[in-house]
């Protein structure tokens, strides 16, 4: 991107990109477009601030920074910049932020949300940078919380921490409604132990770096080697029915023949709708039995719905 090219700024850490994200986004859009020949300029803390400032409390990644810049890009930013959250940055003053920000990009114009926080001590917040901005002849636009209702009524602000709470709750639904896209995931296929091979149901095991819904069983899309999305039945747990268990993600592809014992591939993962918990089972026939009966509950569920779009810069990362 051009240094000298004027751009509309947003400033924050955007993890999952949901329609929250994607208001600030759009209306930064229209701000640059207002503004002339100005570009949009996202510019994206990676990792989380508190990876820095308080490791222990570091929320878990809905997105790895290559998925984000990818949606925030779909979104209408010219321009995804990460911001590196080193102490030296997160001490500054809101005012000294500001102004080595504005240093580095030609910033005319800000968009942030009501609850922009900034600066040491979050100590800066939209008035702070209403402010500083008057005084430096620059725009500024404060968007309003997103609201969106839940499958149980409930009207919500869309936050990436309620959508967080949701996918570790596995309730995939709601979290489609705060994203605007189904939950994905994406990461590496492993070597498991071949129990579902030896069921009758071989799968992939997926690693994946980003958040994993709640523990259960769920209707979804998975990608083949190479890229193909397959309605597919994705179990996420310890596999009680064994012992030792470690927790994992396990995708079997309904309709795909291809062989499962090359790993390294990228797979990306979609979360459509939870179909039960997990259950330990003592006859491996009963849990055979209730594995039909999953598949055969996916494939009238996805029988009718679109692959979504796959994710290849997330399956890339």
């Amino acid at each position: 991107m051009n240094p000298q090219r004027p751009v509309v700024a947003t400033i924050g850490v955007f993890d999952g990109v949901h329609i929250g994200h994607q208001a600030i986004v759009a209306r930064a859009r229209r701000l640059a477009d207002r503004l002339g020949d100005a570009a949009t300029l996202v510019a994206a803390f990676d990792p989380h601030p508190l990876a820095t400032l308080a490791p222990q409390r570091t929320p878990a990644a809905l997105s790895t920074f290559a998925h984000r810049r990818a949606l925030l890009q779909e979104a209408g930013a010219d321009a995804v910049v990460p911001l590196l959250p080193t102490r030296p940055l997160l001490e500054q003053s809101p005012e000294t932020f500001l102004q080595r920000f504005t240093e580095r990009f030609h910033v005319v114009g800000f968009v942030e949300g009501e609850d922009f926080r900034f600066g040491k001590d979050r100590a800066g917040d939209v008035q702070t940078l209403q402010r500083w901005a008057k005084a430096h002849a620059m725009a500024v636009e404060v968007v309003p919380p997103v609201e969106v209702d839940l499958t149980d009524q409930r009207l919500v602000r869309a936050s990436s921490s309620l959508l967080r709470w949701l996918v570790e709750k596995g309730r995939v639904s709601d979290a489609r409604r705060l994203l605007g896209r189904h939950y994905c995931v994406a990461g590496t296929v492993l070597p498991g132990d071949k129990r579902g091979r030896e069921l009758g149901f071989p799968t992939a095991n997926i690693d994946c770096p980003t958040l994993l819904p709640g523990d259960g069983v769920y209707a979804g899309f998975a990608s083949d080697p190479t890229g193909r999305l397959w309605p597919a039945a994705l179990s996420v747990g310890s596999k009680p029915s064994f012992p030792g268990g470690v927790r994992t993600l396990e995708a079997h592809l309904l309709g795909w023949n291809g062989a499962l014992d090359q790993y390294g591939w990228p797979a990306t993962v979609h979360f459509l709708r939870r179909l039960r918990d997990q259950a330990r089972y003592r006859r491996l026939e009963a849990l055979v039995e209730q594995m039909r009966r999953d598949c055969a509950r996916v494939h009238r569920i996805l029988s009718q719905v679109e692959p979504p779009l796959p994710c290849p810069a997330e399956a890339a990362a």
